[in-house]
């Protein structure tokens, strides 16, 4: 009870911080006309393309983090068996009292060979989000350095 009032309290906390910064810092969403009164920065339909290529369900940048949450849940997964693998095959040649022999060696080495190409395509995930995330920045800096 006290856990679900601590975390409740803290999220008012956290919303009216935002809202204050934001009610403080009325300019910073708004660029200014050649008069001087705010106006909302407003953008193109091609922009808000941009801007949505990593935001909410469904976008690119979704689909990319998503598919790192799998790679890491079967990075996991492929670590869990290939230990499994080495305790089972351990027994099976201490049951056949050959202690140094390994009965399971070419699936080990398949599941190995498995878990290294995972982690590489973890690896390029991760670039390839950070290079979505990059590239819409700079897209957006330099679109708005041209204006």
């Amino acid at each position: 009870m006290k856990l679900a009032r601590l975390l409740w309290v803290n999220l008012l906390v956290v919303l009216l911080v935002a809202t204050w910064m934001f009610g403080a810092c009325p300019g910073a969403l708004t660029k200014k006309t050649q008069w001087g009164s705010p106006e909302p920065a407003k953008f193109d339909r091609a922009q808000i393309m941009i801007i949505n290529l990593n935001h909410g369900q469904s976008s690119c940048g979704f689909y990319l983090a998503d598919s790192l949450a799998t790679i890491k849940l079967t990075n996991k997964n492929l670590e869990k068996a290939l230990k499994q693998l080495e305790q089972v095959d351990r027994a099976y040649a201490k049951s056949r009292h050959r202690p140094d022999d390994s009965f399971l060696a070419p699936a080990h080495e398949q599941i190995k060979k498995a878990k290294e190409t995972c982690e590489r395509l973890e690896t390029e995930l991760r670039q390839s989000l950070d290079e979505l995330k990059s590239s819409i920045q700079q897209t957006l800096v330099v679109e708005g350095n041209k204006s």
